[in-house]
């Protein structure tokens, strides 16, 4: 679900969240309307939605689904890479 669409459904949304993430309204506001936000700032709006809003909408420049392990692997590290 979008942010904006997530902070219209329900009066007083974008200030709950706004005090639960220590921000302005305004600056969610700002996110809604498309302004990005930090990697940090969207796994705290995810977990704040309680998922309703993902990080992947608010951040999409970082590979959400291979840190969320849904990742499909598309090789086996080879037998020349570097041992951890």
């Amino acid at each position: 679900m979008k942010l904006k669409t997530w902070i219209k459904a329900s009066v007083g949304r974008n200030k709950w969240l706004a005090e639960r993430l220590h921000t302005s309204p305004s600056y969610l506001s700002q996110l809604a309307s498309g302004v990005p936000c930090s990697a940090a700032m969207a796994v705290e709006i995810e977990k704040a939605t309680c998922g309703e809003v993902r990080c992947d909408e608010l951040h999409p420049a970082v590979d959400w689904s291979y840190l969320r392990g849904t990742a499909k692997v598309v090789s086996s590290v080879s037998s020349s890479a570097p041992s951890a």
